[in-house]
Parts: C-alpha cells; structure tokens; sequence
C-alpha cells in the first residue's frame, strides 16, 4: 500500500506534528511586564523598573505616560510618598501612603490596553514589608482585596516570587483597568496604607490568524486520529 501523503508538503502524513505545533503557538501567547516603582522625586529607584514619582508629605496624583514605549499609561490618585534613604533597598524602603487615609479615594488606572487582555497585579509591601502593607483591590482579588507584602528579601534585584500576586483581570471595551490601595486594617478603615511598587503582567491577545491556525491544527490531528 502506498504512503499516505500529505496534501501540503507532499510527504508521508505529518499532522500529528502540525497539529502539535499550531497548537503550541496558540497557547504560547505574549506577556509583558511594566514595573513600577513608587518613589520620591530625585531619590534612587530600582534598576530597570520604572519610576512614579509623588511629592513627600503632600496630596499628589500620581502618574506615567507611554511605559516602556508601550502606550501604556498609570495613574494613582491621593497618595504621598516617603523614602528612607537606602539606595540598596529602593522598591522596599520607599512607596505611596494613602494620603488622607480613608477619606479621599485612592484609585489607581492603568490605560491603553486592548480588549481581552488579561492583567494580573502583583504588589510589594513599603518600608521594608512591615505590617502597614495596604489592601489593594484588582481584578479577582474580591472586595477586600489582598495586603501588599514582601516575601523574603528582595534586594536590589526584586522579581516576582519576591511580590504578592493581587489579582487578575480581564479588559474590557473600555482598555482601561482600575484598582485601589486601602488601609493596612482593610478596606473602609481609617489606618494608613502603604505599597512600594506594583508589576503588570499583561497577556496579549493572539491574533486571529493565530487562532485559525490552531483550530486547523486541531482539526487535522482529529483525522489522522481517525485514519489511524
């Protein structure tokens, strides 16, 4: 019996392989991270990450434009900023405070996302990951939110395992996600709340073409499934 060819290349049939490979590509979707570092102006941040700057001491609105040449933008509202001084230790020894604690709002935006997109947050704890950590509230994190900590110590090269994971959320039509910081007692209490920096981690949404190729992938496979 001859060879069963395949009708694309003209070889001895492959689409078990195709397959595998399509669908390995549907499933291997971009992330991006934007690391944000909450400081003081002209005080030292943590290298590579990207610095947002509030005055000390005084009701600020916060904000970064265009991060990474991205198009992403981050705003954060009702919130001052205190530093140590320690430029070993940036992320951890200096962050916003809810500035008026419970009495103002202190939302935070991120902007320019696409519709789909999933944004998980993760948080580091301020001042060295003491107890005053706010709650911050994103995405599944549930009404009363989750406290910013530090696990273990960060140094000066923090990474994710060293950050507490928020929430996650999915973007709407409206491309804009939005959060809060709360007091370090929870949600809706008057103690001061405190976060040192934050990381998104965004997942892109796979081109439709992508998409196509997976389902044709799929698809294949199920037949030389069958013709076996």
């Amino acid at each position: 019996m001859k060879p069963k060819l395949n009708l694309f290349t003209g070889s001895k049939m492959k689409l078990p392989v195709v397959a595998a490979a399509t669908v390995l590509a549907a499933a291997n979707l971009h992330a991006t991270d934007l690391l944000l570092d909450f400081s003081k102006f002209s005080t030292p941040y943590t290298s590579g990450w990207n610095p947002v700057y509030a005055t000390q001491t005084t009701d600020t609105f916060a904000s970064i434009s265009n991060i990474d040449g991205l198009g992403y933008d981050f705003t954060f509202s009702h919130v001052a900023t205190w530093d140590n001084g320690n430029a070993t230790e940036s992320l951890t020894r200096s962050g916003f405070y809810t500035f008026g604690n419970e009495t103002l709002d202190h939302t935070f935006t991120l902007s320019g996302l696409a519709e789909g997109m999933t944004v998980s947050l993760y948080a580091c704890a301020a001042w060295d990951g003491n107890g005053r950590g706010g709650y911050v509230v994103f995405g599944d994190s549930g009404a009363t939110g989750v406290q910013a900590q530090t696990i273990g110590d960060p140094g000066t090269t923090p990474t994710l395992a060293n950050l507490t994971l928020i929430g996650t959320a999915t973007v709407d039509n409206t491309g804009t996600l939005n959060g809060t910081l709360n007091g370090a007692a929870g949600v809706g209490t008057a103690s001061e709340g405190q976060v040192g920096g934050f990381v998104f981690v965004i997942t892109e949404v796979p081109e439709p073409g992508t998409l196509a190729l997976a389902g044709l992938g799929i698809t294949a496979f199920a037949i030389s499934r069958r013709k076996k």
